[in-house]
């Protein structure tokens, strides 16, 4: 069974969906002017699936209200009212949501996680009277605890308090979401320097960039709710041109709310601008780091290229020695005939030699070039060959 908990002035009872939506259907929304409210928390979806079973929607629940509480929106606001002749209203509702990201960081593993709240409120009055219907969806426990002890505390309780209670609480979890996010900004502030101490270290810009995602939905729904306060504040207006309930100090405390999700907004806009700014960081400093990773590199294949030439130096120094060591060890030279005498022959077949290794010389020579510099050569052939062929077709 989908549980609900109706609060009234002097009880609050547990309940179900099923049972509150046949009793609202009874009355038509309408209290009994000696119950001074009626407010019922529960989740929106079981509210859904309620109503979805049978034929158990009441007349005065708006069709837009539940319409948007079926939506993943990240807000949403409407009003219905009915007069009754010129300046007097018969009937007056009035719908909006909020959605709130609430961040936190696992302290064992460091991981973020994340969970939304979508606070739905309908409330609805009738008439000239003061007591009020209201149905409010998906409200934290901790925020139920408060707006039900507050609003037993206000005497009388006029629907205009419930409206002002609840923006207080909203704006208390959109400030809490804020500043959870300032946490995970600040704990990655924080281990900078210790990460950057290290020659080898490596940002975690994945976990840097899922901070910015939060940051970007925070001030997403700020916007949001802003627009929506605005919207109640006007609604108010306009209803206070045909008829005064009384409630002079509400224009004021709503607008007072509105400039506190203004300020809220603002630390949610620096804070993202504080975590771009910390993702440049880690950026610039990796950047640097491979820079001075790629200047020793350098250094180090500087001085192989300087042993090198060292190497090649002492090769040149021995090179003619030994070719001419290795020339007159071959065969083509004898030093002593057959008596023992020493005397100097040269073979009558050196020419081959000389036929050989000058040929494979040069052919060593010519597959070098083609295989390290053909590409150059051949540029500027082409390019010679290709001006021949436009100053013939300019002469043609």
């Amino acid at each position: 069974m989908e549980k609900v908990e109706v609060v009234e002035r002097t009880a609050s009872r547990k309940s179900t969906w099923d049972t509150e939506l046949a009793r609202l259907v009874k009355i038509d929304g309408i209290l009994d002017k000696a119950e001074e409210f009626r407010i019922v928390f529960g989740s929106a979806q079981d509210l859904s699936k309620s109503i979805a079973k049978g034929d158990k929607k009441p007349n005065f629940l708006s069709s837009e209200f539940l319409d948007s509480i079926c939506k993943d929106l990240n807000g949403s606001f409407g009003c219905r009212y009915t007069q009754n002749g010129v300046v007097r209203f018969k009937a007056y509702s009035i719908w909006y949501t909020f959605k709130i990201k609430q961040v936190s960081t696992c302290k064992r593993t460091g991981q973020l996680s994340y969970a939304w709240d979508q606070v739905a409120c309908f409330a609805t009055c009738a008439g000239d009277a003061k007591n009020f219907l209201v149905l409010c969806l998906d409200c934290p426990k901790n925020v139920q605890g408060r707006l039900r002890d507050q609003l037993r505390a206000t005497k009388p309780a006029e629907m205009n308090a419930w409206h002002e209670a609840l923006l207080k609480s909203v704006r208390d979890m959109y400030d809490h979401s804020v500043w959870s996010l300032r946490h995970c900004i600040r704990d990655a502030e924080r281990g900078r320097d210790a990460l950057f101490a290290s020659l080898d270290f490596q940002p975690d810009f994945v976990h840097l960039h899922e901070i910015a995602r939060h940051a970007i939905h925070s001030n997403e729904t700020l916007d949001v709710a802003i627009d929506t306060v605005e919207r109640i504040l006007k609604d108010f207006k306009k209803r206070s041109q045909t008829e005064s309930d009384g409630s002079l100090d509400f224009p004021n405390i709503v607008s007072a709310l509105e400039k506190d999700l203004r300020s809220i907004k603002r630390r949610s806009e620096s804070l993202q601008e504080r975590l771009q700014n910390e993702i440049n960081l880690a950026f610039n400093l990796v950047a640097q780091r491979d820079s001075r990773i790629m200047v020793r590199m350098g250094e180090q294949s500087r001085q192989d290229n300087n042993n090198m030439k060292s190497i090649a130096v002492v090769g040149l120094v021995y090179l003619p020695g030994t070719f001419v060591s290795g020339l007159f060890g071959m065969n083509f030279f004898d030093f002593s005939d057959e008596s023992g005498h020493q005397s100097w022959k040269v073979s009558n077949k050196l020419w081959m030699y000389w036929a050989i290794s000058v040929p494979l010389t040069l052919a060593t020579i010519f597959f070098w070039v083609m295989a390290f510099h053909g590409q150059s050569l051949k540029w500027p052939v082409f390019k010679r060959k290709r001006a021949g062929e436009v100053a013939s077709i300019d002469g043609a």
